[in-house]
């Protein structure tokens, strides 16, 4: 191999570097990285469905209980003990709670319960669930105590499964 070879395939590589590097800022960031559009798409996308869940009961005794929100872009927020974790839901939780959530349910768990016939765990140090549960514009407020919701329906086990991984993401 000549000196000219090298200077030719170095010169090449610093060419193409050069040409990747001006397509990258004039082709893709303007079109993607910038694009207000799908910005405002992934907003709306993120505002289809969230879930705010807290625990409640016994847990308030060692100091405070776990809570997490979710969006529907799978992302959550989760803290425990005054530390904050954050990450991305997967995939398999995040559509059995989708294929457990309809709004005829969400309704019916609902309604309230007489405080003489409710059964809360918390009564003896266990812990009960609470939920917000929000489904484009509508919101639910669901309990395993005040409400006709129990851990019991397929809903509660898709929300007990995130609970779950929520103490052990790994």
């Amino acid at each position: 191999m000549t000196a000219s070879d090298i200077f030719l395939i170095v010169s090449t590589m610093i060419i193409g570097g050069l040409c990747g590097a001006w397509l990258y800022q004039t082709a893709f960031v303007p079109e993607y990285v910038e694009n207000q559009e799908i910005a405002e798409i992934k907003d709306e996308q993120a505002r289809q469905l969230t879930v705010f869940a807290e625990q409640y009961g016994g847990c308030n005794m060692i100091g405070s209980c776990p809570s997490f929100s979710l969006k529907a872009n799978r992302e959550y927020r989760y803290e425990r003990d005054g530390e904050l974790f954050q990450g991305k839901l997967p995939r398999e939780l995040f559509k059995d709670l989708k294929r457990t959530l309809g709004e005829e349910k969400l309704k019916n768990y609902t309604t309230s319960v007489p405080e003489q016939q409710r059964n809360c765990t918390f009564y003896a140090d266990g812990i009960d669930y609470s939920y917000d549960i929000s489904i484009q514009d509508t919101a639910y407020a669901i309990d395993t105590c005040d409400t006709q919701f129990s851990n019991q329906t397929a809903l509660g086990e898709a929300l007990l499964s995130i609970w779950s991984y929520m103490a052990d993401p790994t």
